[in-house]
C-alpha cells in the first residue's frame, strides 16, 4: 500500500511550490480533531518544499472526511481524480500538463513501479535527477517491510543530501524535494490508515481491500502527480 501511494503521487501532483518558504506548513481547518504533533511526524522542516506533501496529505484526509475511507479500486482512483483536482499547477504553468483518467490510474495501479520509473525515465529532466529520483524509488520498494519510522528517518536523510549536494542545481534539487515531501507525508498516511484497519479487525472482520503491497499506494500517488512536480 505505501509504493502505490508513491506512484501515484508523482504522476498527479497538482500542488504548486508556496513562493513563501518561510511560512511554516499549517494544517487545512478541517482537522480541528487532529493533534499536530501527529502531522509532525511526518514533517521536514528542513525542506522548503514540506507545504507540498502537507498538501495531499490534507487532501487526502479531506477526502475521507467527505466520502469515508478508501476500500476498494474504485474508491481509490475517485480518491486519485479528486487530489488531482484539488491541485492549481495547471493554472500556474505554460507547461503542458497531462490529463490524468480513470484508465490511466488502472494501468498504473496494475504495476505502480515499473510505471513511475518509466515515467521518470520519459521526463524532461537531466540524467543526474532520473538516476537519484530512481534510486529514491529503488529505496522506497525495498524498505517497503520496514516500519514507517525507519522509512521516515530514511527520507530525512536523503532530503538532507539532496540539499547539501554540491552537484546538483537548485532546479534540480527543487524537483526532487517536491517528490520526497509527497512521499514522506503520503507514507505516513498509509501508515495510519493501517493503524485504523489493524485496530477494526481486532473485533471485525475485515472487508476485502486493495491489492497492493508495500509502499506500493504511494508509488502510485507520486505516478499520478509527477507531470506537475517539475
Amino acid at each position: 500500500m505505501k509504493s502505490l501511494l508513491l506512484c501515484i503521487a508523482i504522476s498527479l501532483s497538482m500542488f504548486s511550490c508556496t513562493n513563501d518558504q518561510e511560512s511554516l506548513p499549517t494544517l487545512s481547518k478541517d482537522f480541528k480533531d487532529e493533534s499536530s504533533s501527529k502531522v509532525t511526524d511526518a514533517a521536514n522542516p528542513n525542506n522548503p518544499f514540506d507545504q507540498i506533501g502537507l498538501d495531499y496529505y490534507n487532501h487526502f484526509k479531506n477526502f475521507e472526511l467527505e466520502n469515508g475511507p478508501v476500500k476498494n479500486q474504485a474508491q481509490l482512483i475517485e480518491q486519485l481524480l479528486y487530489l488531482t483536482d484539488k491541485g492549481d499547477v495547471k493554472r500556474k504553468t505554460n507547461k503542458s500538463v497531462i490529463t490524468i483518467t480513470p484508465e490511466m490510474i488502472a494501468v498504473i495501479l496494475a504495476d505502480p513501479e515499473n510505471k513511475l520509473i518509466e515515467l521518470i525515465n520519459d521526463a524532461s529532466l537531466s540524467i543526474s535527477v532520473k538516476n537519484n529520483l530512481t534510486y529514491f524509488v529503488s529505496e522506497l520498494v525495498d524498505k517497503q517491510d520496514d516500519d514507517y519510522d525507519d522509512v521516515h528517518n530514511y527520507i530525512l536523510d536523503y532530503e538532507d543530501g539532496v540539499i547539501a549536494d554540491s552537484v546538483l542545481i537548485q532546479e534540480e534539487k527543487d524537483t526532487i524535494l517536491k517528490v520526497s515531501a509527497i512521499s514522506r507525508y503520503s507514507l505516513y498516511a498509509e501508515a495510519r490508515k493501517r493503524d485504523r484497519d489493524w485496530e477494526t479487525s481486532v473485533t471485525n472482520k475485515p472487508s476485502k481491500g486493495i491489492n497492493l503491497k508495500g509502499n506500493e499506494i504511494t508509488l502510485v500517488t507520486l505516478a499520478v502527480v509527477f507531470n506537475n512536480l517539475y
